[in-house]
């Protein structure tokens, strides 16, 4: 499997945390605005069909859990340490999956937080998906060494090969 170019993981996770913060600036106004509309609305039902003020609550409820989740997984990022040299895939690896002797086909950055994240990167393959160590890619590469195999794909031949970069 062809290697990639250095990859600053530090940077990586400063893009994630950015994100992340962006993220959670926009649901802030969104939870303000929904509790405005869950206050502002008139007291009694204008008609017995009349579920705004309900519904609105309902929305503020569910935008401020959103939010609190948020901004734990943004703590959980900023005191989160990448691993210096680590000899198997683990929190804080980044790994490229691919064919043996062939191109890295998708890169996997594998944090506490982010999952669903897709940062951009210069070359091939031209971006890195971040996962948490729940989503079942990152379970399955979890401990891995480089070099290891992920198994057969489905009525494939070759193997899944790993390649570990830290």
């Amino acid at each position: 499997m062809n290697t990639l170019p250095h990859i600053n993981k530090a940077q990586l996770l400063k893009q994630v945390i950015a994100a992340i913060q962006s993220d959670l600036d926009r649901l802030e106004s969104g939870v303000e605005l929904a509790k405005a509309a869950k206050f502002e609305s008139a007291t009694r039902m204008q008609s017995r069909y009349d579920t705004f003020g309900v519904e609105s609550s309902w929305v503020a409820d569910g935008l401020a859990t959103n939010l609190s989740e948020r901004r734990e997984a943004l703590r959980e990022l900023c005191n989160f340490r990448l691993p210096d040299n680590p000899q198997e895939v683990c929190l804080g690896s980044i790994v490229g999956v691919g064919w043996p002797y062939g191109e890295v086909e998708d890169l996997y950055f594998i944090l506490p937080a982010g999952g669903g994240l897709v940062l951009p990167l210069d070359g091939p393959p031209g971006e890195i998906n971040v996962v948490t160590p729940r989503a079942p890619i990152a379970r399955k590469l979890t401990k891995k060494q480089l070099g290891g195999e992920l198994g057969n794909a489905a009525g494939a031949a070759p193997q899944i090969a790993v390649l570990l970069l830290v």
